[in-house]
């Protein structure tokens, strides 16, 4: 089951490969600062590797799947990724994780605009930890409003379209893979949205 789960996301990650062919051809802009979006692209510009893990730690914010995905198509940053296995607490369970970086040739050619944004990342950062209430101490009914919560529902939802695309693209895969691949990933998804309560679930479309 692991090697079939496997195949299948890396067929996944091949059809998003080749859906994400033009992401090159516009000029990197900029999220808000103080968005998800914005510390993320503020960290990979300060040189970080980056994990869902690392990003659900430190920003209380869920997988980066849905947020490089904008990054990339609305934003116009030709993010690098790659798939790793590491070593789960789960009794030693193996899992595969995508690592995410930008390379030296982007993060020199930001200007002074760039490195304004950068620090305003910073700031934003700290703001953020400063003020921040655990997620788990908050009653359910309150968690989609906090900033953890709507990352989960713009995670939960950019897998739900990556899930449509990798079904749409019967063009350059065989059907029975891209169907497959669509539910594994919608599997994850479903997993994401599981901080929530039943009723953010169910309003989702769940």
């Amino acid at each position: 089951m692991k090697s079939a789960n496997d195949t299948l996301l890396n067929v996944a990650g091949a059809i998003r490969g080749e859906l994400d062919r033009d992401i090159t051809t516009r000029t990197p802009h900029y999220p808000p600062a103080d968005s998800v979006r914005g510390r993320v692209l503020g960290r990979l510009l300060r040189g970080s590797i980056l994990t869902s893990g690392d990003i659900w730690r430190e920003l209380s914010a869920s997988r980066l799947a849905a947020t490089i995905y904008q990054l990339r198509h609305e934003f116009g940053w030709d993010i690098h990724s790659h798939r790793i296995r590491v070593r789960t607490r789960d009794n030693g369970r193996d899992a595969l994780i995508s690592e995410y970086w930008l390379d030296s040739q982007q993060r020199q050619a930001i200007g002074e605009e760039g490195k304004k944004f950068v620090r305003s990342t910073t700031l934003a950062e700290k703001h953020q930890n400063a003020n921040a209430a655990p997620f788990f101490e908050i009653p359910s009914q309150m968690r989609r409003e906090t900033a953890i919560g709507v990352s989960i529902v713009s995670e939960f939802r950019g897998l739900v379209e990556f899930a449509e695309e990798v079904e749409s693209a019967q063009d350059l895969f065989p059907k029975h893979w891209c169907r497959n691949g669509a539910l594994v990933v919608m599997k994850r998804a479903a997993a994401i949205v599981e901080p929530l309560n039943r009723l953010t679930v169910e309003s989702l479309g769940g």
